[in-house]
């Protein structure tokens, strides 16, 4: 398996490990692997699950401001996206562990990792606005006269709005994922028939994926 496979099965194994039949799903989990695969990865669980009493200090490393955050006896410095990483890593460790200090610590909000998605972001701008200018051109008649003061529509952002009322509700939640993993978030509006819920940026979820939220 590559790394990022075992990262991912790793990942679905945690939430489990301290259910009483952890042996028998992680049996299950890994039965098309090989012995020596189980084992590295059984290690590397174990690894993770382990108590850490280190404390994370973020300032100068990330580009948000850093806070006082305590935890149990300990005293850590972070900014807003490294608490919500905390406190979902948290939920899913059910303790603090060498797991929630490396997903904390890992470079997701570093200035260099921000400043790379930033340029991505612009490149994929640059290429979109290329291919709907090209499209554009080749439906319109070359005679088409352009009105005077004429301006494109551009959508900068993507909303699903809601023709209902909505009430500003800002209110912690738990939103578990299907396979078991569990993250704080926040609501900012409810109706009748939605919520607008609000979530880290490194939650990695994407459309239509189902969620259960209490």
């Amino acid at each position: 398996m590559s790394l990022n496979q075992d990262k991912a099965l790793i990942n679905n194994i945690i939430p489990y490990f301290h259910d009483k039949d952890f042996n028998q799903r992680f049996e299950s989990m890994t039965s098309k692997l090989s012995k020596s695969s189980r084992f590295l990865i059984k290690m590397e669980v174990n690894r993770l699950q382990t108590d850490c009493n280190r404390s994370i200090d973020l300032r100068g490393r990330v580009s948000g401001t850093c806070q006082e955050y305590k935890y149990q006896n300990l005293t850590h410095y972070l900014d807003d996206v490294a608490i919500g990483v905390f406190e979902e890593a948290i939920s899913v460790y059910t303790k603090y562990t060498t797991g929630v200090f490396e997903e904390v610590t890992s470079p997701k909000n570093s200035y260099r990792e921000q400043q790379d998605q930033q340029d991505q972001h612009r490149r994929n701008n640059v290429q979109d606005h290329a291919i709907t200018k090209q499209t554009a051109e080749n439906e319109e008649p070359d005679s088409q006269e352009v009105p005077p003061n004429h301006a494109k529509i551009v959508n900068i952002v993507d909303f699903n709005p809601r023709s209902e009322e909505r009430v500003n509700i800002l209110t912690k939640i738990i939103v578990r994922l299907a396979n078991g993993k569990s993250m704080v978030a926040s609501t900012t509006n409810l109706s009748v028939h939605g919520a607008k819920i609000k979530l880290s940026a490194l939650s990695g979820i994407t459309n239509g994926q189902t969620l259960y939220v209490h």
